[in-house]
């Protein structure tokens, strides 16, 4: 007769075996076998860990949480910070789960051992506190990452644009100038073509109109694969013009995006309302101009009688 305890241990080096020999398939299989009639048995954590393993390696991400969650429910073990990297991905990336990421990439960088995971969980960090608008979490743990010598090129990139953006939305613009320059003197990617865009139109507002012109241009030239961006800003050229009194070339500029562009259907309204607004404006200029003229004539009439 053999005891609980000893069927406990031959049935978990049954599955063991299988993982160590690279035999998901079955491993899987047998795990399951053992933690169905051992679901508190001596080898449980290892269980849960090496069929999550298996599971994750597999792409089957969501059947790997419940693996993963057993691992954290447990005090701080040997498979505790593996746990942690993989089940904050999966949250972050599949489940697209940006509160329960963060709990998860925070509670990653508090444990984290090696480098390479802290500087992993300080990406999540970043990237989940910008969409969870968590804007003091995102600069405490964005200025981390920016002194962080493991940090490559693109984690900088990123943590420029994201901090340039929460200072633009908060109208600290000498802030944000900073970050967006560090970002369009980098990359020519999507956050370059919007960050060039963005100081474009801060100089706008600032009314420095001759840089923000050229600004407008510099989105073109060094981000032109970037439709979107490009349509944008010669939208802002536009009113660049016509803040300057150059309506002729306001509509010029106007019309040939609508001439010539057919994609985001938001931008298209964006230039038609402008252009009828330059429209309306160029109308109730001329009224004006007839009105002065008429006035004139009257009051030389007035002085020769």
């Amino acid at each position: 007769q053999i005891s609980t305890s000893e069927q406990d241990t031959i049935m978990y080096q049954f599955a063991e075996r299988y993982y160590e020999d690279g035999d998901c398939l079955n491993s899987v299989k047998e795990f399951g076998k053992y933690l169905d009639q051992n679901p508190n048995g001596a080898f449980a954590l290892f269980a849960h860990f090496y069929r999550g393993e298996c599971l994750y390696a597999q792409k089957k991400y969501k059947s790997s949480r419940k693996d993963y969650d057993f691992v954290l429910a447990r005090p701080n073990n040997l498979f505790t910070e593996k746990a942690l990297d993989r089940r904050s991905r999966i949250a972050f990336t599949v489940d697209k789960d940006d509160s329960k990421a963060f709990s998860l990439f925070e509670r990653l960088f508090g444990s984290a051992s090696q480098g390479e995971t802290a500087i992993e969980a300080l990406r999540g960090l970043v990237r989940t506190s910008y969409n969870l608008n968590k804007e003091s979490d995102l600069r405490k743990y964005g200025n981390q990452l920016l002194s962080n010598k493991r940090a490559s090129k693109d984690d900088k990139v990123e943590t420029h644009y994201f901090l340039g953006k929460v200072d633009y939305k908060s109208s600290a613009f000498g802030e944000a100038r900073k970050h967006f320059e560090q970002v369009a003197n980098t990359t020519n990617n999507i956050m370059g073509a919007e960050a060039r865009y963005l100081l474009a139109d801060m100089l706008t507002k600032a009314q420095q109109l001759d840089q923000a012109k050229e600004a407008c241009f510099r989105v073109d030239r060094e981000c032109s694969a970037h439709e979107f961006w490009v349509v944008k800003s010669f939208i802002l050229l536009a009113d660049i013009f016509r803040k300057k009194g150059d309506l002729y070339q306001a509509k010029a500029t106007l019309k040939s995006i609508l001439d010539n562009y057919s994609g985001d259907q938001a931008l298209i309204n964006e230039c038609e309302s402008m252009l009828d607004a330059i429209t309306k404006q160029e109308k109730a200029g001329s009224k004006l101009d007839d009105g002065t003229g008429t006035d004139s004539e009257l009051l030389e009439l007035d002085e020769d009688n």
